[in-house]
């Protein structure tokens, strides 16, 4: 628990070339235990991510500053694709 940043930094070169879609649980009371409670945010939004909640088996966009427990951090141009995957799910 509060180590997602180093990860993400240590895998930033992954995440620019591959542009995957990252299943996380990013508390932020130990974001911020380790000083790191905008640095997700700060590194991800550049590469144009969006963080996203499943919510009644929808997916919705949520603000950085939620908390992001149980979120889809997805590249914008990847947004459409997992759309009509998710109307499948319906």
């Amino acid at each position: 628990e509060g180590y997602e940043y180093e990860f993400l930094r240590g895998a930033i070169r992954f995440v620019e070339t591959l542009r995957p879609i990252i299943y996380g649980e990013f508390n932020r009371y130990f974001l911020r235990q380790f000083g790191q409670a905008h640095v997700l945010e700060d590194m991800l939004e550049p590469y144009g991510y969006t963080p996203l909640a499943l919510q009644r088996w929808r997916l919705v966009p949520v603000g950085w500053e939620d908390g992001l427990e149980n979120v889809l951090l997805v590249p914008r141009e990847r947004l459409s694709a997992l759309d009509n995957v998710m109307h499948g799910w319906r």
